[in-house]
């Protein structure tokens, strides 16, 4: 029993081991919009340095809060995802060759399934078989934990270039623009970046990411931002 919960321990720790670079650049993105929302009412709500240092500690703390959400979220999904395949694992091993040949057809991806026959699934099926006893139930690991911190850490630094130009003493509308071009600057290049990871034309995404930042930016302006 002790070598069993170990193998599924070791297995359970590679699984969501690391945060894909997708995710990561969602997170962020998400944190970028989220204080845009907060310097665009700045020309509509304050009228000095002061009133502006207000709106920034709200925005600090509202991050604070989405970073901690959103990572609790994280946990909890990744949770719910190795549950569901432990269920699904267990009704392979315990159910009739018939009805094991139908889940793996159901849970594996579709062209996957599709290139293998009968045959080799059930063979799959007769190898689940041969591994060490499941759990009863899972328990997150150090690296979920790890990856919940993680999410919260790029949702809360996300906060920081956009807020920067506000520490300066300068014209309050000058700062604004200036943090709407730093958002704008890190769109595109969220944007480039996920073109070279799934081989799309890298200049097109950025400047569609880019474009989606400016649309964001140009409601906020119109609405008094």
């Amino acid at each position: 029993m002790k070598n069993s919960d170990k193998f599924w321990r070791d297995h359970l720790n590679r699984y969501h081991s690391v945060i894909d670079p997708g995710t990561r650049i969602w997170e962020i993105v998400c944190g970028l919009i989220m204080v845009l929302t907060f310097t665009g009412s700045i020309s509509a709500a304050t009228g000095g340095h002061q009133e502006v240092k207000v709106i920034l500690w709200a925005a600090l703390g509202c991050n604070t809060a989405w970073g901690i959400v959103d990572g609790m979220m994280y946990l909890m999904s990744v949770m719910l995802e190795r549950e569901q395949a432990l269920i699904a694992l267990k009704k392979v091993r315990d159910g009739h060759p018939g009805n094991a040949l139908a889940m793996l057809r159901e849970y594996l991806p579709p062209i996957v399934t599709k290139v293998m026959s009968d045959e080799q699934i059930l063979e799959i099926s007769r190898r689940l078989n041969e591994l060490p006893e499941l759990p009863h139930r899972t328990y997150p690991t150090w690296h979920d934990i790890r990856n919940a911190f993680t999410v919260f850490f790029l949702v809360f630094i996300s906060t920081f270039p956009v807020v920067i130009p506000f520490l300066f003493d300068i014209d309050i509308f000058l700062a604004l623009r200036i943090s709407n071009g730093i958002v704008l600057l890190f769109l595109f290049g969220f944007g480039f970046y996920m073109g070279r990871m799934t081989g799309h034309n890298r200049m097109l995404l950025g400047l569609l990411f880019a474009l989606v930042g400016a649309l964001l930016v140009g409601i906020t302006i119109a609405l008094g931002g």
